[in-house]
C-alpha cells in the first residue's frame, strides 16, 4: 500500500512539475466550485495540489507511525529483551549440566550480538523514517499554499523540514549500500559452500567444524532456525535451554565425519538462493542510485534558497549546480527527485517478477556456458 501511495504521490508531483494533464487539474477555480479556501494564497490550491496533499498527509502518518514502531518494537524493546536474557544465556553456555562445544557457544553469542546490532540499526532507521514522515506535514501545507500565507512557520519552516528529510536520508543511503553488500557477501558464501560440497562429496569425511560460522549455519538451517532470542515474544528459561541444546545437536550433526552436510537437491536449491541474493543486491544498488539522485536533487533546492544571489556564489556551488541558474537548478533538482521516487515504487512492486526473470536468465546463461 505504501509503495502504491508513493507512486501516486510522486507521479502527481511530476505532472505538476511538467504542467501535464487537463486544465481542470491546474485550475484553482474548479476547486472553488466545491470548497472556497480563504485568500489570498490558499484559494490558489488546484485539484491536483489537493490530491498531492492528501497523499503527503498519508505519508506523514504512515512513515511516522512505521518509524516509531520500528524504533520501539524492533529496537528498544528488542534490546531490553536481550539485556534481560544475556546473563541467563551466559550461565547456560558455561555452567549447564550438558557441556556445550566452543562452536555452539560462539554461534549463540554471535547470534545474540547480531540481534543487538540489528536492534540498534532499527532504532536509528526508525528515527530517520519517523523524522522523514513528520516533514511531510510541511510538504502537505505547501501543497495547500499554507506556507505562502506564512502559517506553520512559512517558507523557512518548509526549508527546515527539507533539511531534516535530507539529513535523515543520509544514513538510509548508507544502509542501502550496506544491505546490498551483505547480500553479495551471502551469495558468495553460499556459492563457496556449494563448491566445497561438489569438490568433497566423494572424499572421505573427517570431523571438522572450522568451516562453520553463523552465516553458513543459518544458511543450512534456513527458516527452520528461529531461536527464542531472535523472536519478539517473551523468553521462557525452558525454551532458552531447548534452543541452545538444539544448536549443539545440529553442530554435532554437521561436524561429524559420517554426516552428509548437503545433498545434490539441497546444493541445487542453495545455488538458486545464492543467485537470488545476488540479484537482490543489484536491485538494492538500483534503490541506492535512485535515492541518491533524489537526495542530490532536493538538496539543490535548499542550496538555491540559502544562496539566492548567483553573482556571489562560490565556484564550488556553481559546480554542484552544474553551472545552471538557481531557477533551473531548483526546478530540475525537484523534478529529478520526484521522478526517482516515482520509479522506485514501480521497482518495489515489480521486484518479485524482476527477480524471477533475472534468476531464470542467469541460470540459462550458466547452462550455456557449462
Amino acid at each position: 500500500m505504501d509503495a502504491i501511495i508513493q507512486f501516486v504521490r510522486n507521479a502527481l508531483c511530476c505532472v505538476k512539475d511538467l504542467e501535464l494533464g487537463s486544465s481542470i487539474l491546474h485550475d484553482p477555480n474548479y476547486t472553488s466550485k466545491y470548497y472556497t479556501f480563504p485568500g489570498p494564497h490558499l484559494n490558489q490550491t488546484t485539484p491536483l495540489e489537493i490530491l498531492i496533499a492528501i497523499t503527503q498527509l498519508y505519508a506523514c502518518i504512515s512513515c511516522t507511525i512505521s518509524g516509531l514502531k520500528l524504533m520501539w518494537n524492533q529496537g528498544l524493546m528488542k534490546l531490553k529483551k536481550l539485556a534481560e536474557i544475556i546473563d541467563t544465556i551466559k550461565d547456560k553456555l558455561k555452567n549447564d549440566k550438558v557441556k556445550k562445544s566452543k562452536k555452539t557457544t560462539s554461534l549463540v553469542q554471535e547470534s545474540m550480538m547480531n540481534e543487538a546490532n540489528q536492534a540498534m540499526k532499527n532504532i536509528f532507521v526508525g528515527i530517520c523514517v519517523a523524522a522523514t514522515g513528520i516533514t511531510f506535514f510541511w510538504l502537505a501545507g505547501n501543497s495547500f499554499h499554507i506556507t505562502e500565507a506564512g502559517w506553520i512557520g512559512g517558507l523557512p519552516a518548509l526549508i527546515y523540514a527539507l533539511i531534516v528529510a535530507e539529513i535523515a536520508l543520509i544514513p538510509l543511503l548508507y544502509y542501502m549500500l550496506k544491505d546490498a553488500s551483505s547480500k553479495f557477501s551471502k551469495a558468495r558464501k553460499i556459492g563457496g559452500l556449494v563448491q566445497k560440497y561438489n569438490v568433497n562429496k566423494n572424499k572421505e569425511k573427517k570431523d571438522d567444524d572450522t568451516w562453520i560460522d553463523l552465516d553458513t549455519f543459518v544458511i543450512l538451517q534456513g527458516d527452520q532456525w528461529t531461536p527464542c532470542w531472535t523472536l519478539d515474544n517473551k523468553v521462557d528459561e525452558k525454551i532458552l535451554t531447548k534452543d541452545i541444546e538444539a544448536v549443539e545437536t545440529k553442530v554435532k550433526v554437521l561436524t561429524t565425519s559420517n554426516s552428509t552436510i548437503l545433498s545434490d537437491d539441497l546444493a541445487q536449491q542453495l545455488q538458486r538462493i545464492s543467485l537470488k541474493c545476488k540479484m537482490e543486491g543489484y536491485i538494492d544498488y538500483v534503490y541506492f542510485i535512485l535515492n541518491f539522485v533524489a537526495f542530490y536533487g532536493y538538496m539543490l533546492g535548499v542550496l538555491c534558497y540559502y544562496f539566492d544571489k548567483e553573482e556571489d556564489q562560490h565556484y564550488v556551488l556553481a559546480s554542484i549546480k552544474f553551472g545552471a541558474t538557481n531557477e533551473v537548478a531548483d526546478w530540475t533538482g525537484n523534478f529529478a527527485g520526484d521522478l526517482m521516487w516515482t520509479i522506485e515504487p514501480i521497482i518495489i512492486l515489480l521486484s518479485p517478477v524482476l527477480l524471477s526473470r533475472m534468476i531464470t536468465q542467469e541460470e540459462k546463461r550458466k547452462l550455456k556456458s557449462d
